[in-house]
């Protein structure tokens, strides 16, 4: 069974080389590493390139600021039939692949959320449970109000990926669109084992859980927007 990983990637010099390490390590010689490249400035793709590994495709130039529109670029090249995101920043630990395949296989969901332990920039552990911190449920309703998805930790299913590209027009985030879908479709499985390192720091893309930098009225008009996009996605399947 084809495993593909879309990650995202953007001046990512610091950290991808450990990362790409790490996911390289989990894969087998016909699975592939999608890496969409938001016009990195730094020596982010020399060092992608110096891996020499066949299994690595990178999208070069797209523009930068539009992490959905990155990561839905990977996406639509990934030929996979089960498919994980990742981050540039965080470190793959032993077993996710495997672990999470048979998660998948187990529950018959759509996708699966595993847990994390999240780390500073220098992998000094902060947090050994991000579902705990984030007290990460199932559920449609609740994940609409509430998301509990951390993309770097989801793998889904290719009939997810199916229904999910293209993605909406300015879908707020990937990952709670995908975890929304799939919250509509075949369920989401929680898996609470930590599979990767997840690093915070100060040039993180996606900001601090549980505190939004946007307002309330612009968080009711993103959830409004991606519950309606949900619903003609769902009509359209």
């Amino acid at each position: 069974m084809k495993i593909s990983v879309a990650l995202a990637s953007c001046d990512g010099e610091r950290w991808i080389h450990g990362q790409v390490e790490s996911i390289l390590s989990q894969l087998g010689a016909n699975d592939e590493l999608v890496v969409a490249d938001a016009s990195s400035t730094d020596r982010t793709l020399d060092i992608l390139e110096g891996f020499a590994d066949a299994r690595i495709r990178c999208l070069r130039g797209l523009p930068r600021g539009d992490i959905p529109g990155s990561f839905g670029k990977a996406l639509a090249e990934c030929g996979g039939e089960i498919v994980f995101l990742s981050d540039q920043d965080d470190l793959w630990l032993p077993g996710k692949v495997e672990l999470c395949r048979k998660a998948l296989e187990d529950s018959g969901a759509d996708l699966v959320v595993h847990d994390a332990r999240v780390c500073g920039p220098d992998e000094r552990i902060l947090s050994e449970s991000f579902l705990a911190d984030r007290r990460v449920a199932v559920g449609f309703w609740r994940n609409l109000w509430r998301p509990g998805y951390l993309g770097c930790a989801l793998a889904f299913r290719r009939r997810l990926l199916v229904r999910a590209l293209p993605f909406p027009y300015r879908v707020p985030m990937h990952d709670w669109w995908l975890g929304l879908l799939a919250e509509r479709g075949e369920g989401v499985a929680l898996l609470r084992v930590p599979l990767i390192l997840h690093r915070r720091h100060l040039h993180n893309a996606n900001f601090e859980p549980g505190r939004s930098p946007y307002g309330w009225v612009r968080r009711s008009g993103f959830r409004l927007r991606i519950a309606t996009a949900i619903l003609l996605r769902s009509f359209r399947h």
